[in-house]
C-alpha cells in the first residue's frame, strides 16, 4: 500500500496524530514536499510507527526532499520499529526528513529491550535518530538483537542514549551487521558504549565502512567515573620516574640494572608474570629474560 503523508485531503500543511501509525503488511510511506507530519505514542504497547515482524514500511521523499516526519516513541517502544519483547520488521529510509526519537530502552528506529530489529537500509534523504537510555540510536535497545543496517546515502546522524551505540545495539545486545557504503554518517555512543558496533557490555558484531563519509565517536565517561580517573593519574604523577637511556641493552645488562633498582630505590618491577619487590624479589630474576621476551611478543 501507498500512504502520502499528510493525505491530499488534508488542507494543513502539519498533521499530527497522539495515537500512533502501525503498518500492516508492505507499506510506502511518502512525505510530501514542504509538508511536516508529526507522530507521537503515549503508551508502551507499540511504537509510535510500528513496524511489526514479517511487515516493511519504506519512506520516501518527493521531488525536493523537504517533506518531514518527526516521530516521538514512548518508554519500552520505538520511535519507529517495535515495542519490547517484540521483533521488528524491516524499515526502509530512501528521502524526506526522518526525525526520530524513543523513549527509555528503545532505538529511535528499530527494536526496543528484548527484541530483534529487521533489516534497517537508509539510501537517501536526512535522517536524525536519538536512541533512549541503554538503547542505540539505530539498531536496538538492551538486551536485544540487532540484525543488519545498511547505509547507502543520505545524511545520518545518530546518537545513542546512556550505554547504547550511535548505530548498532543497546546495553548488552548483539551488535550484529553494520555496513556502510555511502553518504555522511556522524554517530555517536552513549556512556560506555561504540559510535558504532556494540552498547555498553554488548557484543560486538561486523562493522564494514565501504564508502561515504564517517565519523563515530564512542561515549562520554561518566561523572562517578571521573573521579576514579583523577586518583590514579594522581599516583602516576607523584611516582618516581627513572629514565633509561642505554641504547642496545642485552637481557643480561637489563636484569643487573633491575636488581639495583629494587635494592637501591625499592621500586616495583611489573613483568608479565611476576611482581618484583625489595630484597624477596631474587627468586624471580631468574625469570625475567623469559617474561621481558614475552612481553617483547605481546608488543
Amino acid at each position: 500500500s501507498v500512504l502520502l503523508m499528510p493525505s491530499p485531503n488534508v488542507d494543513e500543511a502539519v498533521t499530527n496524530t497522539t495515537d500512533g501509525i502501525i503498518v500492516n503488511g508492505d507499506v510506502h510511506l511518502i512525505l510530501c514536499d514542504e509538508a511536516e507530519y508529526f507522530v507521537q505514542r503515549n503508551n508502551t504497547d507499540r511504537a509510535a510507527v510500528n513496524v511489526g515482524e514479517n511487515c516493511s514500511l519504506s519512506i520516501h521523499g518527493q521531488v525536493v526532499g523537504t517533506g518531514k516526519l518527526t516521530v516521538i516513541g514512548y518508554a519500552w517502544s520505538a520511535g519507529i520499529g517495535c515495542a519490547e519483547w517484540n521483533n521488528c520488521g524491516n524499515i526502509t529510509i530512501n528521502g524526506g526528513v526522518v526525525d526520530a526519537s524513543a523513549g527509555q530502552d528503545s532505538s529511535a528506529i528499530g527494536g526496543s529491550a528484548h527484541s530483534r530489529s529487521g533489516i534497517i537500509t537508509i539510501n537517501g534523504g536526512v535522517v536524525i535518530a536519538s536512541g533512549g537510555t541503554q538503547a542505540a540510536a539505530i539498531g536496538t535497545g538492551p538486551e536485544g538483537e540487532c540484525s543488519v543496517i545498511t547505509i547507502n546515502g543520505g545524511t545520518v546522524t545518530a546518537n545513542g542514549g546512556s550505554g547504547g551505540a550511535g548505530i548498532g545495539c543497546g546495553r548488552q545486545s548483539d551488535a550484529g551487521t553494520v555496513a556502510i557504503n555511502g553518504g555522511t554518517v556522524t554517530a555517536e555512543g552513549g556512556d560506555h558504549a561504540h559510535g558504532i558496533g556494540a552498547g555498553n557490555n554488548g557484543t560486538n558484531g561486523v562493522v564494514m565502512i565501504n564508502g561515504g563519509r564517517v565519523s563515530a565517536k564512542g561515549g562520554i565517561v561518566k561523572n562517578d567515573d571521573i573521579g576514579k580517573i583523577q586518583a590514579a593519574a594522581g599516583r602516576w604523577f607523584e611516582a618516581p620516574l627513572y629514565v633509561i637511556d642505554t641504547p642496545n641493552m642485552k637481557l643480561i645488562d637489563l636484569r643487573a640494572m633491575a636488581r639495583r633498582l629494587v635494592k637501591d630505590f625499592d621500586v616495583k618491577i611489573e613483568t608479565p608474570q611476576n611482581v618484583v619487590r625489595g630484597k624477596d624479589s631474587k627468586e624471580v630474576f631468574d625469570n625475567i629474560e623469559k617474561d621481558y621476551c614475552l612481553l617483547l611478543i605481546k608488543i
